[in-house]
């Protein structure tokens, strides 16, 4: 009657407690004590992350060939076992019971919230995978699509799944004469335990058992590739200096997963996953995906990510994901937290009648839900500090905290700080969809309909490109396709009105205290500051500045003094004698290196050399004189010093009148041509009223003639001002430009304002609201390092300064390559066996071996000569060049043992080959090997032959007994010039040549190591066979071994303990 109630242990279930966990009872194992460590289970999980290790060292690139294998590897398992399963006994019992619904099961928390948690895992929302794979797909990829596809296939493989689980559970309910109920299990016990079990009754138990733990290997594999990546690219993306460190960031971080898992590799380490498993790896995800649910939808805005989705796929999305996003996501992950909260009940591990049973003591579950909040804590917390740091009143900061970085951005008031660096979860996602853009190069309206993006060429220069929305054409995006007007695409912002003007360019007629491009630049009187004593005045849409007399601006912040005569001769007429001895020496040392190889940037010719009219234009443009955001350029022209070209919405030769809020008879009473716009020639004509455009001569192009056509060589250079040229890869050239100047061809003055403020310390002088630098340092406010000066270039390698981020770069000769010209292909030399490194252009490099080594990397080397003897089964001594794939050869085995065993393979097979071997002579028996081939010495194991002393003992058979062995001192050694390359693989153990102990590997130093990773190979022959083609023998494992050597060589600790 006992027996009749007792729950019985099957095998599978006591060797994974009492085996793989060593469970026993009679230990008193828990949580309190968890035993000892597992070393088996340690070294699996150091495995494991080596694996990882190796996956994704190197990048997307590298991890996404392996997932070719890990991610399709399980659908061929899942398939195998699903036909196998359909021939099983009970199968269809099993299937009956999965398709069959039981409805109350709706009304258990667990059901909804396990559905949920399968949901997350499989899926990935929340990890932040989707986000980080998402990030290297162009700017207009179909993620709709993609979405759509992997829902469809990741809910098909779920569905498929469950049959091939229930057609095992059949079968095992068929073969045990229990009830299905009673079968399943779930979690840890049903991989580990039910399938085993079910697998293990079933014919080529092994063979399946390796299909299936191969399967649970690669899904493990596929998970930590997500879930890792996506803390590798969020670190990455802020602290770009791990990015240039990805090999040893990534080792650390798998480092610190290893030394978090130690735990559970100790006897009851079930324990501590389970209480994991219960607690940290669901709650913290959708309590997170709850948030951004409502930071989306509620606080980003529906309208904003509509327009995103708009601007990525060229077309807004429906009414039914507008109300999924907004009411139903939130309300089902709201109630799945509500429901699950409620019929909570503390976990435990196992059923109270299960011999394994284990109920967590009460401070377990108290330290659960702190792993649980560990994470979702950050939320409310990071919101609290982002409210603490803005200014203003709570509503004010709690509007500017939900402000989207991309907008923030384009407040021109200095006085706001913007932050990006937010941990709060809504902010980090606004931040991820706005990283896109990047702001500090592309400016806001580079790109009219679509997202401006820079390209980075091969020679490390970056260039902007714009990616159109759907249906929108032009090398801007500034106009529909097949049509000629951009006004089609109502680009004006809170009811501007869009004018075309020439060149499929158009201009937005703002509505009081808007401006920009497209009218969407607000004003506000909290946020902006009105200099000279003007009155901010809060108007419907914003604010704007009333100015007094003497001033003008959008901020007042220029005097009307100079604006009294369109003549440039009124100006003020800046000297050298106007400037300090400090200033002339940094301005007469703009560009300078201080070391390295650089390229010396000398300073324009018109500051130092120029005659007074030249300085003079110089200054023109040093002094800023356009007004309200214009744009000064240097014409270097004998009639004028320069000109201004104005902002959308002013005109003037200063930029110094607003035609906003103005008829149109009224805005340009003197036409357009007025302020003469056109540059380089260019012939300016009125179409009417404000309109018209300017006519270029052949060499020249753009709105106002100002970009040169015939940049597409450096000779002659087109770059001004001191400019050097560079020819890129598609035979364009480009100008890169001194601290002070920009645009395609030098010619636009770099304005950056700094008014009263210094410019970093010491490190630069403010002249003219310019900061000029000195040496060693760069950047609009001279608070960045000098490229060339701090990070000189290596090999040759010539520095060349930029205006742009990092404010340098090295041009490398074709040998190296690097941002310091730093990386050199033949260090460390890849070359093995003394090889000689030779460098190449591209960063490419051969090998040239000395003596007769041969391979890539001269990694192979002569074993033994074709007249060497080995004694072969039922034959006697045969050499080594009349033996065949096959052949049964004396070797001794693991368990030092003299036996047979079939040769597999030649690692070298080269009859003709002369080389130069070692010959050891011993009392009774004579080699001649390589001088790195392994041999079996009496103090030390197995050593390179070259390593060898007279005196030392070798292992040798005996004459008269030739399955004995015994160790003889050497007697001599001495190079001899032999015939034949000879290296045969045997399928166990090592083998005898010659009466003598040797090896079959060559160049490590470890027999083991070198016998380890060989074993995949020998694997493969005892499960497929052997191959008939010699030469097929040889080529496949040669290519393998140099594979694993070459892998091998370049890590630092395999350098020391094995090379």
């Amino acid at each position: 009657e006992s027996l009749k109630h007792s729950k019985i242990v099957s095998p599978a279930q006591e060797y994974f407690h009492l085996q793989v966990y060593r469970l026993d009872k009679t230990r008193s194992l828990s949580l309190e004590n968890l035993g000892n460590i597992n070393w088996e289970n340690l070294a699996c999980l150091a495995i494991i992350y080596l694996i990882c290790y190796f996956s994704m060292w190197k990048g997307v690139k590298t991890s996404g060939k392996v997932v070719w294998f890990t991610a399709l590897f399980p659908y061929v398992v899942l398939t195998i076992l699903m036909i196998r399963g359909l021939f099983l006994n009970g199968s269809m019992k099993g299937i009956e019971y999965y398709i069959r619904p039981d409805l109350s099961k709706l009304n258990d928390a667990s059901v909804w919230v396990d559905a949920a948690s399968q949901t997350f895992f499989s899926l990935g929302p929340g990890f932040g995978v989707l986000m980080a794979f998402a990030s290297y797909n162009d700017f207009h990829h179909n993620v709709f699509r993609d979405a759509m596809i992997t829902v469809a296939v990741n809910s098909l493989t779920s569905f498929a799944s469950g049959f091939v689980i229930f057609m095992f559970l059949g079968y095992m309910s068929e073969v045990s004469g229990r009830a299905i109920k009673d079968v399943a299990e779930q979690g840890s016990t049903l991989v580990f335990i039910v399938y085993p079990e079910a697998i293990a009754t079933m014919p080529w138990a092994p063979v399946w058992a390796v299909f299936f733990f191969l399967m649970l290997l690669t899904l493990g594999l596929d998970s930590s590739f997500g879930g890792s990546e996506a803390i590798i690219t969020a670190l990455s993306d802020e602290f770009p200096v791990l990015r240039r460190h990805r090999e040893w960031f990534v080792g650390i971080l798998f480092f610190f997963y290893f030394l978090i898992g130690i735990p559970s590799c100790t006897d009851a380490g079930v324990y501590f996953v389970e209480l994991l498993q219960n607690y940290a790896a669901f709650y913290s995800i959708i309590i997170a995906v709850f948030f951004e649910a409502i930071a989306v939808s509620w606080l980003y805005g529906i309208q904003r990510i509509s327009e995103d989705v708009q601007e990525m796929l060229g077309t807004k999305p429906g009414k039914f994901w507008i109300g999924t996003w907004c009411f139903a996501a939130p309300a089902f992950l709201g109630g799945i937290i509500i429901f699950g909260l409620v019929r909570y009940t503390n976990p435990s591990y196992g059923e109270p009648t299960d011999p394994f049973y284990y109920k967590y003591p009460d401070w377990s579950h108290l330290l659960g839900w702190m792993f649980a909040l560990s994470s979702v804590i950050f939320i409310p917390a990071v919101a609290i500090y982002q409210l603490l740091i803005e200014k203003g009143s709570l509503a004010t900061r709690f509007r500017l905290a939900i402000t989207p970085w991309k907008e923030r951005q384009r407040n021109q008031n200095p006085d706001i700080i913007i932050s990006t660096n937010h941990a709060l979860l809504f902010i980090i996602f606004i931040h991820l969809i706005s990283s896109s853009i990047n702001a500090e190069i592309c400016q806001t309206d580079d790109c009219r309909s679509g997202n401006c993006e820079l390209l980075r060429l091969s020679n490390g220069l970056i260039k902007k490109s714009c990616h159109c929305a759907k249906n929108v054409c032009g090398e801007t995006c500034q106009r529909l396709c097949n049509t000629t007007s951009p006004c089609d695409t109502n680009p004006c912002w809170f009811g501007g009105t869009c004018v075309d003007v020439a060149n499929f360019d158009y201009i937005c007629l703002c509505p009081s205290n808007h401006s920009g491009k497209n009218c969407r630049t607000v004003a506000s009187c909290q946020r902006n500051t009105c200099y000279n004593d003007g009155t901010c005045v809060e108007a419907a849409y914003g604010a704007r500045c009333t100015c007094s007399a003497d001033f003008s601006g959008e901020y007042c912040q220029y005097k009307k003094n100079r604006l009294q005569s369109k003549s440039t001769d009124n100006l003020p007429h800046v000297e050298y004698k106007q400037f300090d001895a400090e200033t002339l020496a940094v301005i007469a040392n703009l560009g300078s290196a201080s070391n390295g190889n650089t390229q010396r940037m000398n300073p324009p010719s018109s500051i130092v050399t120029a005659a007074p009219e030249t300085h003079s234009q110089f200054v023109f443009c040093l002094t800023n004189p356009c007004d309200n955001g214009g744009t000064c350029f240097v014409t270097n022209t004998a009639t004028t010093k320069g000109i201004c070209v104005c902002r959308d919405g002013y005109i003037g030769d200063y930029c110094e009148r607003s035609f906003r809020n103005m008829t149109i008879a009224a805005q340009v009473p003197d036409g357009y041509c007025s302020s003469s716009p056109c540059l380089n020639d260019g012939t300016c004509v009125e179409v009417g009223g404000f309109q018209g455009y300017c006519r270029c001569s052949g060499e020249y192009r753009g709105l106002y003639c100002e970009i040169s056509i015939r940049a597409v060589s450096c000779n002659p250079n087109p770059c001004k001002n001191g400019g050097t040229c560079v020819l890129l890869e598609n035979n364009q050239a480009q100008c890169l430009c001194t601290p002070v100047f920009r645009g395609l061809t030098c010619n636009q003055f770099s304005y950056v304002p700094c008014g009263d403020a210094t410019c970093h310390g010491t490190q630069g002088v403010c002249v003219a609201n310019q900061c000029i630098c000195k040496t060693g340092f760069a950047g609009p406010r001279c608070d960045s390092t000098d490229f060339c000066a701090t990070f000189p270039c290596l090999n040759g390698g010539t520095c060349i300064r930029t205006n742009e981020e990092p404010y340098g770069g090295c041009s490398c000769p074709a040998e190296f390559s690097g941002p310091t010209c730093s990386n050199d292909p033949c260090s460390p030399s890849p070359c093995l066996n003394g090889g000689y490194c030779v460098r190449k252009a591209d960063n490419q490099f051969y090998c040239q071996c000395r003596n007769r080594n041969k391979g890539i990397y001269c990694e192979q080397v002569e074993c033994f000569p074709s007249d060497a003897t080995v004694d072969v089964l039922n034959i006697g001594k045969v050499p080594l060049s009349s033996l065949q794939i096959g052949s049964q050869v004396r070797i001794i085995n693991e368990e030092d043992q003299v036996s047979y065993s079939p040769i597999i393979a030649f690692l070298h097979r080269e009859l003709d080959g002369q080389a130069i071997y070692k010959r050891v002579r011993t009392r009774s028996s004579t080699i001649e090997l390589s001088s790195r081939h392994l041999i079996n010495q009496r103090k030390d194991g197995f050593v390179w032959a070259e390593t060898l002393n007279k005196g030392d003992e070798i292992r040798v058979l005996l004459s008269s007994h030739e399955n004995e062995t015994e160790w003889e001192e050497v007697v001599e050694i001495a190079d001899v010039h032999k015939q034949g390359l000879m290296a045969p693989l045997t399928e166990q153990g090592t083998i005898v040549v010659n009466n003598v102990h040797a090896s079959c590997y060559a160049l490590v130093k470890s027999h083991k190591v070198a016998h380890f990773a060989l074993a995949p190979y020998r694997l493969y022959h005892r499960l497929f066979g052997q191959l008939s083609d010699t030469d097929l023998m040889t080529k496949p494992i040669l290519s393998y071994a140099s594979t694993l050597l070459h892998f091998f060589k370049n890590l630092p600790i395999a350098k020391d303990l094995i090379f």
